[in-house]
């Protein structure tokens, strides 16, 4: 007896101590093989799987592996993709450009295929958003600094408040005139303003811009009637204070519906982003779901923003 109690516990601790040998899992000499194939380094395909939240861990075979990446563009498929969608390479790379992208930033068919198919749907909101950010003096480096670090922050927790920040927000995007809100809605606004740049990490500040810039505060902005002709210059900070992004606005934007209008355009540009974002994790991964894109975060805030300054504007309208 004392012996077979022996052996249980052996086996047991046999068992808690070495590592499970149930799953296979893919070789090294097969990773370094694909990868010379691909002519990718093992942190490409890491970023890569990472994007569809998942990592080469996770696959028991390297046809697995391979089957999830896909097939590899050439000449000969590319040109079915082209005979598809009736366009010219030309013809690609424009529309791929219009998104900031090129044929180059694709590895494998699938993913152009689905790209291509959910951009040719897409580019009219597109086109608004780069007439948007070319008016308000935003530039595309400014908006990859933005998401850089939008991207580094940590993804569940920023998911969490933002679905609660936009649930306290939703309210507030139906009203037809912000001139009419109560001092305690003014006050819940305020608040969810500096719940959402607390969520993003991000200061903003602002400035009066005349041939001086002027700092003023967002509540002290709120009670402005008129600038003056002066235009509002904001700046989106980090909180060690390194400028993330600035964009500038004229009264003549505020006096208008210009702002909350182009505030909307960005929410759906983001919805684009995560749409697609969507597209691609159903297509590599059909269960699994797709994160919080943060391409939506610079909309939800530019059109907060936006809802904000129409209420101001409006005040402009009635003086």
């Amino acid at each position: 007896m004392k012996i077979l109690m022996h052996s249980i516990l052996a086996i047991l601790l046999l068992l808690t101590v070495s590592p499970p040998m149930v799953s296979a899992a893919v070789q090294q000499e097969e990773i370094d093989q694909l990868l010379a194939e691909m002519n990718w380094s093992m942190e490409e395909l890491q970023d890569y799987l990472a994007y569809y939240e998942t990592t080469v861990a996770d696959f028991e075979t390297i046809e697995d592996l391979r089957g999830m990446l896909g097939t590899p563009i050439t000449d000969e498929n590319l040109n079915d993709l082209l005979q598809k969608y009736d366009l010219t390479k030309e013809g690609l790379e424009a529309l791929l450009g219009e998104f900031g992208e090129s044929i180059e930033d694709y590895h494998f068919i699938e993913d152009l295929d689905v790209t291509v198919d959910f951009y040719s749907n897409h580019d009219q909101e597109m086109l608004e958003s780069e007439q948007f950010l070319a008016q308000i003096g935003l530039l595309e480096e400014e908006v990859d600094k933005l998401f850089t670090h939008l991207m580094s922050l940590d993804e569940l927790v920023l998911e969490q408040e933002m679905e609660r920040i936009m649930a306290q927000l939703e309210p507030f995007m139906e009203i037809e005139d912000p001139s009419q809100l109560t001092e305690a809605q003014q006050q819940q606004l305020l608040t969810i303003w500096a719940e959402m740049l607390n969520a993003f990490h991000v200061k903003a500040n602002f400035f009066l811009v005349d041939k001086a810039k002027t700092a003023i505060s967002f509540p002290e902005l709120m009670k402005l009637e008129t600038l003056d002709g002066r235009s509002l210059l904001v700046e989106l900070t980090d909180l060690q204070g390194n400028l993330l992004a600035d964009f500038q606005v004229s009264e003549e934007m505020l006096g208008s519906e210009f702002i909350l209008q182009t505030g909307e355009n960005l929410i759906d540009v983001g919805d684009i982003a995560g749409e697609l974002t969507k597209e691609l994790h159903e297509h590599k991964l059909p269960n699994t779901a797709s994160p919080f894109s943060l391409n939506i975060i610079l909309g939800i805030l530019l059109t907060f923003a936006g809802l904000a300054f129409y209420r101001y504007s409006r005040k402009i309208e009635n003086v």
